[in-house]
Formats: structure tokens, sequence, C-alpha cells
């Protein structure tokens, strides 16, 4: 510090208070900074992490619930509320094609993208096989489609079983973002408090130094 008291006692004002703003501009940028970084990561979990595993979600509760309709399809006591049955299966599928739209913009592995593949074929034999069990319904033919179903009951539970491994792996991927978040946390609120703590030493420093020259103001 010996060159700081060389100098007159307007360039030490000068210099304490350039320092001491230098010091709360490095706070203020590296709070901004990791501040931005954990919004970025809150956005990543809320929109791909949580969207996506709502999505998945719906999908699977929709799975299940066109698998109770084609069950209530092919029972012939539920003949007048066959159209019924129809329109719930063909607005849960519209519902289904808008979720599916969604779900694919959450994707960022490739794992999830190959998985998600394989569901969206299941799905399409899924919906060629309620197509023909719906004509066999059609034209009264209840046994064959009786048949027709419980073929393809494994098609369903494949489908179900795909979507809840994605479900997993999502809600794993949450788990990993949520823990990268709180590791940025931290390390802002180190950052910020190191600052801080270096920044009063400073201002110390200098008000010590200050204080022994006695120019202008006597000081004990």
């Amino acid at each position: 510090m010996k060159w700081f008291k060389n100098l007159k006692m307007i360039q030490k004002l000068l210099s304490a208070f350039l320092l001491v703003a230098m010091f709360v501009g490095l706070i203020g940028f590296t709070g901004m900074y990791n501040i931005t970084n954990v919004n970025k990561n809150i956005k990543t979990i809320y929109n791909n992490d949580l969207i996506g595993a709502e999505d998945i979600g719906r999908l699977i509760t929709n799975a299940v619930q066109v698998k109770a309709d084609e069950l209530s399809i092919i029972d012939s006591k539920n003949k007048s509320k066959l159209q019924t049955t129809k329109d719930s299966i063909s607005s849960t599928e519209t519902i289904n094609n808008a979720l599916i739209l969604e779900y694919k913009t959450t994707i960022t592995t490739d794992l999830g993208k190959q998985r998600f593949a394989k569901y969206e074929k299941l799905l399409l034999v899924n919906r060629i096989n309620r197509e023909k069990l719906i004509k066999l319904v059609d034209d009264g033919d209840y046994v064959k489609a009786s048949k027709l179903l419980s073929s393809s009951a494994t098609n369903t539970n494949d489908m179900i079983v795909t979507l809840v491994k994605e479900l997993t792996m999502d809600s794993n991927i949450a788990k990993a973002d949520y823990k990268a978040s709180q590791v940025m946390y931290n390390q802002a609120r180190l950052q910020i408090n190191v600052l801080s703590i270096l920044g009063l030493l400073v201002a110390i420093k200098i008000g010590r130094a200050s204080c022994r020259e006695r120019v202008w103001i006597k000081c004990r």
C-alpha cells in the first residue's frame, strides 16, 4: 500500500471510490450472470421436463381409456351406446395427436427420440386394429371382434410400457436439471460472498491507510 500513501487525498478518495465501485459491479455482474443461468435451467425444467412428463402421463391415461372403450364396444349389450363410444375414441385420438406433437418438442435425448418413435409405431398398429375392430362390430360380428381385441392386447400393453419408460426417463432428467440448478445457485452464492468479503477487506484497508495520513481530517 506504499503507492497509496504517496497519493494526494483526492486521489485516495477517488481510488477508494473506484475500487468499491469495481467490487459492486463485479458482485452485480456475477449475480445477474448466475441468475440468468438458473432461470434458463428453470425454463428447461418446465418447458421440457414437466410439460413432457405431463404429456406422457395424459397419453398413458388416454391409452387406458381407449382400452376401456374398446371393451365396451365388443359387448353387444352396449350396442345402443356404440356411436357415443366411437365418438369418445375419436376425441381421444385427436387429443393424443396434439399431445404427441407437443411432446416431440420436449425430447432432448437420442434415446428419448428412439423410444418415442417405437411408441408411435405401436400406436399406428393399435389404431389399425381398432379400425378393424369397429368394422367388425358395425357388421355385428362380435365374436371376431372379441378375438381381435384379445390378440391385440400385447400391442396395447407394449405401448403403455414404452410410455412408462419414457416417463421414468423424463423424471430422471428433471431431477438432474434440478440438481444442476442447485449447484449453480450455490456457486453464485459463494462467488458473491467471496467478492463481498474481498470488497469489505479492501475498503477497510484503504480506510485505515487514509486515517494514518492525517490530511484534511485528523483520525485516531
